[in-house]
């Protein structure tokens, strides 16, 4: 067979394979992009929706505890004052955390729901059954378990591990990618085949070895 056309066949096959390794490397890449835009997507929807509001609620019943411990005077043993902070301060705050976490649960890091969550259900429905049935005159006692401290932490531990897992995510988005070759023809250097001799060489400084 004449030897130009081996070599235009030649040419034409690594064309082909070049056009086929481009086409899959871009798909890899158009995956890849979609995949991160996944990720940063739902790890802002758990900042937003989730962890920051939370963040700031729980601030809020901080400042509203910290009141609490700084009244003095006999008042401060008044049931009357104790359901009114709770009726007009600590029951708004309480109701918005209840509303994201029944709402807005599947937001929360991990597979499982943290322990805390769970006991901060116990306690603020335990709290809110105690002041109801203050309110309606019955003379009952109720065991009110304590707030569950670590609540605060996991909440601020889950909007540490969104923000960073976002920030990587926009990092890697941001990064700056080659443009994928044109062929895998380009890539590997052009063969340079002339009629006269027949001969392939490798571009550049790379030769095929003779023997």
């Amino acid at each position: 067979m004449d030897t130009a056309i081996v070599v235009a066949v030649l040419g034409g096959l690594v064309t082909a394979s070049g056009w086929v390794v481009t086409n899959l490397t871009l798909k890899l890449r158009e995956n890849e992009t979609r995949r991160l835009q996944l990720i940063r997507d739902h790890s802002a929807q758990q900042i937003s929706e989730f962890y920051a509001p939370l963040t700031a609620l729980t601030e809020q019943l901080n400042t509203i505890a910290n009141i609490w411990d700084n009244i003095e005077g006999p008042e401060k043993d008044s049931p009357k004052l104790a359901t009114l902070l709770f009726t007009e301060s600590f029951g708004p705050v309480h109701e918005d955390i209840l509303s994201i976490l029944k709402n807005k649960i599947h937001l929360a890091e991990g597979r499982e729901i943290p322990v805390s969550f769970v006991n901060y259900f116990h306690h603020y429905r335990a709290l809110r059954v105690k002041f109801s049935l203050e309110k309606a005159g019955i003379p009952v006692t109720v065991k009110v378990p304590e707030f569950p401290s670590q609540f605060y932490h996991d909440v601020r531990s889950g909007l540490r591990a969104a923000s960073a897992r976002y920030e990587d995510t926009i990092d890697q988005l941001r990064a700056p990618r080659s443009a994928p070759p044109h062929s895998l023809w380009d890539r590997t250097g052009r063969i340079k085949a002339t009629r006269r001799t027949g001969r392939c060489l490798l571009p550049d400084k790379a030769q095929t070895p003779t023997r």
